[in-house]
């Protein structure tokens, strides 16, 4: 196994904290889910609704709401919108223990389209716009999809 993703063993720290906290965010997601997550490489995709976000968020370590996803947005600042739109869904992926780069990181929004702040508020906490941004229409209401690469 390459250096980078050998396990540093239980208790040992990981980037944003103590090696093994994904483990509580993963069982907590595929109850959510009510299956088994999608395996990318060595992550997780999951999407969230905002209380599920807003959830996760209250278990990670301190310094992993400081995450970046490339040019996007710190978590908290998804998180942030959680609270303020509980219509609001969360795309991110979850970098288990496995990996010295444990993690949970956002990297996109979708955001109910009569809530323009929230989406100038997400775009001006990010390093830069993002890559993709669309109005799409679910059951009648328009929501903007914001996803960084």
């Amino acid at each position: 196994m390459p250096p980078s993703l050998e396990p540093e063993g239980e208790g040992r720290r990981s980037l944003y904290g103590r090696r093994g906290f994904t483990d509580k965010v993963l069982a907590f997601l595929i109850i959510m889910a009510g299956e088994p997550l999608e395996e990318f490489g060595m992550s997780y995709r999951v999407v969230m609704t905002a209380a599920e976000l807003l959830e996760v968020a209250r278990m990670v370590p301190k310094k992993n709401l400081d995450d970046r996803h490339n040019g996007a947005p710190k978590f908290k600042a998804f998180v942030d919108v959680a609270e303020a739109e509980p219509r609001a869904i969360f795309k991110a992926y979850v970098v288990p223990k496995e990996r010295w780069d444990e993690r949970v990181s956002v990297d996109g929004a979708v955001i109910p389209a009569d809530r323009p702040d929230l989406v100038r508020r997400l775009v001006r906490r990010a390093r830069r716009g993002p890559d993709e941004q669309a109005v799409v229409e679910v059951g009648g209401a328009k929501y903007v999809r914001l996803w960084w690469d």
